[in-house]
């Protein structure tokens, strides 16, 4: 075991991109709508929410994915 302990510099703060943003939201969308569910069910889930936040396709949104998105970003602009 070696007793040299190697400081480095901290790691500077940068502005989130866009895309980030959008992963960050689709993950906790995702998070939330589709909790509970396992195997085909999460992976049909978690594709239909991913479709809709991604793609910006309205009309196959469901009102639940569309609120739970808009709770969301709310949330995320609130921080």
């Amino acid at each position: 075991m070696s007793q040299w302990l190697k400081i480095r510099k901290q790691i500077r703060d940068y502005p989130e991109t866009e895309q980030q943003r959008k992963v960050k939201v689709a993950g906790k969308v995702v998070g939330l709508v589709c909790k509970g569910k396992k195997g085909q069910e999460f992976r049909s889930c978690r594709t239909e929410v991913l479709g809709c936040i991604v793609k910006k396709d309205g009309a196959k949104c469901s009102v639940e994915i569309q609120h739970t998105k808009e709770e969301v970003e709310e949330k995320l602009r609130e921080q």
